[in-house]
C-alpha cells in the first residue's frame, strides 16, 4: 500500500509539474542521457542551423538523398526555411516532414529545430500564409490584445507546417528614422511601446509551442548601416543602451521568451576589444554577436536571460566580411552563444564536406582548450532542454489536412485584414474629405509606386462593389515607377472625381525632392488641389516620407506596401495566394469601408530638399491620427493587456498544452513558484486523504470477510 501510495504521490507531482513548467527529473534525465551519448562532433553539430535555399541551383523545395544524408550523418540542430522553400501548405508540410525523418534517421535521433523569420509585414516567408499588416502597424494601433491576435496566428499557422521556431518579433527601438534595415519591423521609436506590444506577440507565438525569438539584441533601431552587407556601429554608452535598446529585451526576458537572436553591430563605447580579422588581418571592435561582454555579462547576468541565444545570421556581410567563418563561430561560443545561424548553407553535394570541416575546426578548438567543454555542453543542454519544453524531442508530424484549414484560412485573413485597417492613421482631412462617397458611374483614379502594387487596390474596388458597400464606380489604375510617366498619370487623374495615389518610402533617396516616389504624389497632389478632385495621399512605406505631403487635402500612413498576386484581383473571391493587406485596407478606409483607428508610433521630422531629416523639427508627432467623424478609438492600450476571444477559444494546435497560455502568464508572474507549491501541496492533501479513505475501506471489507 505504502508502495502504491509513493507511485500515486509521485505521479500527482509529475503532472503538476508538467502542468506549470517546473522541469520534472524524467524531463531532466531525457536530456541529460542524450547529452551523454553525444560525441563532442555531435555536441557542436547540435548547435548549428544550416539553410537549404537552393540546390544543385535550384529552389530546394523537395528533399533530396543528398541533404538528407548531410542532416543524418553530421546531427545538425536546425534547419532555416526560406520563401523559396516554402512554396504552398501541402508542399512545406512534407518538406518539414522529410527534414525530420532525416534527423532521426542520426545515431541520436534528435529531431531538428526547424525555424523562419515569419516576422509579418515586410518579412513573410510563407506563399500561401497570413502575411499581417507589420510590427509598425501594430504600433499604429497599440493595443494588446491585436498583438496577441498577431503572434496566435504567426505561431498557429508555423506549427500547422512543422515549422517550431519563429525568428520573431523585432524587439528593435527605431530611434533612428534613416535607419536602412529596421524601419517598419519595429514596433514603435518609444521603448515602452515596443515592450508591451513585443511581450504580447511573443505570447501569441509561444502559445502554439513554437519558440519564439526576440531580436536584435542589444538593439538595430539606431543603426544607419545595414548588418546584411557591413558592420554597423553605434556609438552610445551602457547607460543609453539601458534606458533604451535594453527595456525590451529585459521585459522579454521577464515575460518568458524562449530565445534571444543577438545583432551584428559594434558599439565601442561597451566593447573595445578588437580582435585581428582572418579575413584581411585588419584589427575589428567585437560585434555584439562575438563580444562576451554583451552575450555573457550583460544578457545572461545582468538581464537575466537563461534561454537559448542565437546569433543572427553568421554569412551576413556584417561577419563574413571581416571574420573567417570558423573564427567567427569559436568567438560567439565563447561570447555565451548558443545556436550558431547560417555559418553554412547547403547548397550542392560538396556542402557536407564544409559542414564537417567547420565542426572539425571547432572541435579542435575544444581540443586545444580554445573552447572549453563545459561551455559546450552549456550550450547543448539549454538547446536539448528548449526542445524538450516545446515537444520537438517527442516530434509528431504535421498533416496537410491540418495545415490546409489554418494556414492562410479565412478566418486568418480576415482578423489580418481588420488589423491592417485599424493601423492606418489619418494625419489630414480638409473639410472632411473623407471618407470617399462617390455616387453611380463616377470614375476612381488609382495611382501606385510600383506595379505590384496595383492588385491590391484593384481588389479592394471590386470587393466593396461586389458587397454594394459602394455603387458601381469605373476605376483605373496605374503606376509610377518603371510604368507611366507622370505627364500619363495626370491624365489619367484628370478625368478622375476621386484620386488614392500612393507614396512609398524605402529609403531617404525615396523622400529627395527629386526622387520619382516624392515628385509624382506631389505633382498628383498639387494637381487635384488646383482642379477640385478630392485626393488622399497614402504612404506605404516607412511613414516618415508624410512630412512631404503637409499641404494635402488628405493625408493617410498604411505601414505596409507588399503586393498582391496579380491572379488575385476579384474582390468578391478570396484571395489565393499571400498578400500584403495594408495597401487593401487603405483603399477601403478611403472609402469608409472600415475606420481607421490608428496614431503614430513615431515621430516624424521634416524632411530637407535631398532627402535628410531634420529631426528637431517635427511636422507630426507620435500620438497624431484622426478619426472620422462620428468614430471613437478603442480604449484598450498596450500597457493594459487582456486575453482576447480568440486566445481563449482556439486551442493550440500540433501537440501544444490548451493552458499554455494561462500557465505562461502564471510562470511570468512573481507569484509563480507560491502558487506551484501551493497546488502541490493540495494536491499531495488530496492524494493521502483519498489513500486513508481507501484504506480504512479495505479494513471493514476484511474484518466482513472474516
Amino acid at each position: 500500500m505504502r508502495t502504491g501510495f509513493k507511485k500515486a504521490v509521485s505521479v500527482a507531482l509529475c503532472v503538476l509539474c508538467a502542468a506549470v513548467g517546473i522541469p520534472t527529473a524524467s524531463a531532466a534525465d531525457n536530456v541529460d542521457t542524450l547529452l551523454s551519448k553525444m560525441t563532442t562532433e555531435e555536441k557542436i553539430a547540435q548547435m548549428i542551423t544550416v539553410a537549404v535555399r537552393q540546390w544543385d541551383g535550384e529552389d530546394f523545395t523537395v528533399m533530396e538523398d543528398d541533404v538528407a544524408n548531410i542532416i543524418s550523418k553530421t546531427s545538425v540542430g536546425g534547419v532555416i526555411l526560406f520563401a523559396e522553400n516554402l512554396v504552398d501548405t501541402e508542399q512545406s508540410v512534407k518538406l518539414t516532414t522529410a527534414f525530420q525523418q532525416a534527423a532521426l534517421a542520426s545515431k541520436n535521433k534528435i529531431p531538428l529545430f526547424i525555424s523562419t523569420d515569419q516576422e509579418g509585414g515586410e518579412v513573410v516567408r510563407l506563399n500561401t500564409g497570413t502575411s499581417l499588416p507589420g510590427n509598425m502597424a501594430l504600433g499604429a494601433i497599440n493595443s494588446a490584445n491585436d498583438a496577441k491576435t498577431a503572434g496566435n496566428i504567426l505561431g498557429s499557422e508555423l506549427a500547422a507546417l512543422g515549422i517550431n521556431m519563429d525568428f520573431a518579433p523585432s524587439l528593435d527601438v527605431n530611434s533612428n528614422p534613416s535607419n536602412p534595415i529596421i524601419g517598419l519591423r519595429s514596433f514603435s521609436s518609444d521603448p515602452a511601446i515596443v515592450s508591451a506590444l513585443g511581450t504580447q506577440v511573443i505570447n501569441g507565438i509561444q502559445q502554439n509551442n513554437v519558440a519564439a525569438a526576440a531580436k536584435h539584441f542589444p538593439g538595430h533601431g539606431d543603426t544607419s548601416t545595414d548588418s546584411h552587407t557591413s558592420l554597423p556601429s553605434v556609438d552610445k554608452s551602457l547607460d543609453q543602451l539601458e534606458k533604451c535598446e535594453f527595456l525590451p529585451f529585459k521585459a522579454a526576458i521577464d515575460n518568458g521568451v524562449d530565445v534571444i537572436m543577438t545583432a551584428h553591430i559594434q558599439f565601442p563605447q561597451v566593447e573595445k576589444k578588437t580582435v585581428k580579422s582572418e579575413s584581411d588581418g585588419s584589427n575589428v571592435t567585437l560585434p555584439a554577436t562575438l563580444s562576451k561582454t554583451f552575450v555573457t555579462d550583460i544578457l545572461r547576468n545582468k538581464l537575466g536571460f537563461k534561454g537559448v541565444v542565437t546569433t543572427d545570421a553568421m554569412n551576413m556581410g556584417a561577419i563574413a566580411d571581416n571574420f573567417g567563418v570558423a573564427q567567427a563561430c569559436i568567438l560567439a561560443i565563447n561570447a555565451g552563444v548558443d545556436n550558431l545561424l547560417m555559418p553554412i548553407s547547403l547548397t550542392d553535394k560538396s556542402s557536407g564536406t564544409e559542414l564537417k570541416g567547420l565542426i572539425g575546426n571547432i572541435k579542435s578548438a575544444v581540443v586545444n582548450g580554445n573552447i572549453k567543454e563545459e561551455t559546450i555542453d552549456n550550450a547543448v543542454k539549454r538547446i536539448l532542454q528548449l526542445k524538450e519544453k516545446r515537444g520537438v524531442l517527442n516530434y509528431t508530424a504535421p498533416t496537410a489536412e491540418n495545415a490546409k484549414k489554418i494556414v492562410g484560412s479565412a478566418e486568418n485573413h480576415e482578423k489580418e485584414d481588420d488589423l491592417a485597417a485599424k493601423a492606418v492613421t489619418v494625419l489630414k482631412n480638409e473639410g472632411n474629405v473623407l471618407p470617399f462617397k462617390p455616387t453611380e458611374n463616377q470614375n476612381i483614379a488609382l495611382v501606385a509606386a510600383y506595379e505590384n502594387e496595383t492588385p491590391g487596390m484593384e481588389y479592394a474596388m471590386s470587393k466593396m462593389i461586389s458587397q454594394k458597400t459602394i455603387p458601381n464606380v469605373n476605376y483605373e489604375t496605374c503606376y509610377y515607377n518603371d510604368g507611366s510617366s507622370a505627364e500619363e498619370i495626370l491624365n489619367t487623374v484628370s478625368g478622375a472625381d476621386y484620386v488614392i495615389v500612393l507614396s512609398e518610402m524605402n529609403s531617404n533617396e525615396d523622400i529627395a525632392q527629386g526622387s520619382l516616389n516624392t515628385y509624382v504624389p506631389t505633382s498628383v497632389m498639387n494637381y487635384c488641389k488646383e482642379n477640385n478632385i478630392k485626393c488622399v495621399v497614402v504612404s506605404v512605406g516607412k511613414p516618415y516620407d508624410t512630412a512631404n505631403y503637409k499641404d494635402a487635402q488628405a493625408l493617410m500612413a498604411a505601414y505596409g506596401c507588399n503586393g498582391m498576386n496579380p491572379e488575385d484581383t476579384d474582390g468578391s473571391q478570396p484571395a489565393t495566394y499571400t498578400y500584403g493587406p495594408n495597401i487593401l485596407a487603405a483603399v477601403e478606409v478611403a472609402f469608409g469601408y472600415k475606420n481607421p483607428y490608428g496614431t503614430l508610433p513615431v515621430d516624424i521630422p521634416a524632411v530637407l530638399s535631398d532627402g535628410s531629416m531634420y529631426e528637431a523639427n517635427l511636422v507630426f508627432k507620435k500620438g497624431d491620427g484622426l478619426l472620422f467623424a462620428g468614430t471613437v478609438r478603442p480604449a484598450e492600450a498596450a500597457t493594459q493587456p487582456a486575453a482576447t476571444e480568440d486566445e481563449k477559444a482556439t486551442a493550440p494546435s500540433n501537440g501544444s498544452d490548451p493552458v499554455n497560455s494561462f500557465m505562461n502568464t502564471l510562470q511570468n508572474s512573481g507569484y509563480f513558484l507560491i502558487v506551484a507549491c501551493l497546488l502541490a501541496a493540495a494536491l499531495v492533501v488530496i492524494i493521502i486523504i483519498i489513500a486513508v479513505a481507501v484504506k480504512g475501506g479495505k479494513k471493514k471489507s476484511n474484518k466482513k470477510i472474516q
